[in-house]
């Protein structure tokens, strides 16, 4: 069969990607091998590299995958491109922002000559360029694999879950993809021992890895379950999506913020090894928001797909049909 032009080119990109992904694997372990020790600097744990590492692998070997299935004109390469183009597109766009409206970090005290403003804001234009390119490489693979004429270059791979599959919308396959994907982060995180936070308290320890494991198992549960079409996880990922919005608004919005701030941080430094606490700078306080403003619309928009695609999770038989309804003739 004839592959469209633009299946070989994505291919050929996701090919190149993955390969990217695979090499950034390898260096992150390598890297600090190699580099010159200084006992005056502090130095990150060996468990820090080997996990950055192993999700740059995943990465890599979902970008494989994808590439092979996206050439073989598979159903699921197709779902899967989506779920990264839209990723693409959506932070793409919001990191372009962030980088032009992010305040630039002054020089320190001991440098000669300060970084001229011109330089500074030529720095944020390329930054911010580069994430537009990407945002513009997501919606040309937004537009192109929901054309009509794509749609059927891949469906041609028919078998038992055609017809599940017809009737799964795209936003909540997406959703689905996403939330499997957050599952291995979830058990970084546990492994790290990374501190989270529970309205306003700030769990950290034996704790905090408790409650990413239960949410590695609850990403799971709810990322299955929506490509599978089950009722209950739609309602548990509505519930959880609401959470996190109401999480982070109090976690920035109760009395006591700078404490936690500074609590946070101490705990960050103490479990790289840092010997100093890291000051609250402009850039770190923006960065703040931003995640919150960021993480605020995704959970916008993936609730009201969850609430709008209810009908995928009913039963075929009250499936909303394009038909009329037809009467006997007495």
């Amino acid at each position: 069969m004839k592959r469209p032009a633009g299946v070989i080119v994505t291919t050929i990109l996701q090919v190149l990607g993955s390969l990217f992904m695979l090499l950034m694997s390898v260096l992150i372990v390598i890297a600090p091998r190699l580099a010159p020790k200084n006992a005056a600097q502090p130095q990150l744990p060996a468990g820090f590299f080997f996990a950055i590492s192993a999700m740059y692998l995943v990465f890599a070997g979902i970008g494989l995958a994808t590439a092979i299935g996206v050439f073989q004109l598979k159903r699921w390469a197709r779902y899967s491109t989506l779920t990264f183009a839209g990723f693409l597109a959506g932070f793409g766009l919001l990191l372009a922002v962030i980088f032009l409206l992010m305040p630039f970090p002054a020089s320190p005290a001991d440098t000669a000559a300060p970084m001229p403003a011109s330089v500074a804001l030529l720095f944020k234009l390329v930054m911010a360029l580069m994430q537009l390119a990407l945002a513009a490489l997501g919606a040309w693979w937004l537009y192109y694999f929901n054309r009509a004429q794509t749609k059927l270059r891949f469906a041609g791979e028919m078998n038992g879950e055609a017809t599940e599959a017809g009737r799964r919308p795209l936003s909540i396959a997406i959703l689905a993809v996403l939330s499997l994907f957050g599952v291995p982060w979830m058990l970084v995180a546990a492994w790290l021992g990374v501190p989270i936070s529970f309205f306003g308290i700030l769990m950290e320890g034996n704790g905090a890895r408790i409650a990413y494991l239960l949410f590695a198992a609850l990403g799971f549960y709810i990322g299955m379950g929506l490509w599978r079409l089950v009722p209950a996880s739609r309602l548990l990922a509505i519930a959880l999506y609401v959470f996190g919005c109401v999480n982070s608004v109090l976690f920035y919005a109760l009395p006591g913020r700078e404490a936690r701030y500074h609590r946070l941080l101490t705990e960050s430094s103490q479990m790289w090894h840092f010997p100093d606490v890291p000051q609250q700078t402009p850039q770190f306080v923006f960065g703040a928001w931003a995640g919150i403003v960021g993480s605020l619309i995704v959970s916008a928009v993936a609730i009201y797909y969850l609430v709008t695609r209810y009908y995928a999770f009913q039963p075929e038989s009250v499936q909303p049909s394009d038909q009329p309804p037809v009467f006997p003739v007495s």
